[in-house]
């Protein structure tokens, strides 16, 4: 299992990769990735950089006034 989360970890984080350089760091799709990897990191035990990955995407969602997306909160 811990193999199948480094490999989600590392598709999460190019997804990511190629969407803020295609959409934009505050386009909801790069957002929505962000999220994303946020949640592979906590499913993956990785506590601290999960958090950071949501708290920026939530940042994100405030600065484009994207609140009712269902990915904030």
């Amino acid at each position: 299992v811990t193999g199948e989360y480094a490999s989600a970890e590392q598709n999460a984080r190019e997804a990511l990769a190629l969407r803020e350089r295609e959409l934009g760091a505050g386009d909801a799709a790069t957002l929505s990735t962000r999220n994303t990897l946020g949640e592979v990191l906590r499913l993956a035990g990785k506590l601290e950089p999960a958090l950071a990955e949501y708290v920026a995407a939530r940042r994100g969602y405030e600065a484009a006034s994207l609140t009712d997306s269902p990915d904030y909160g």
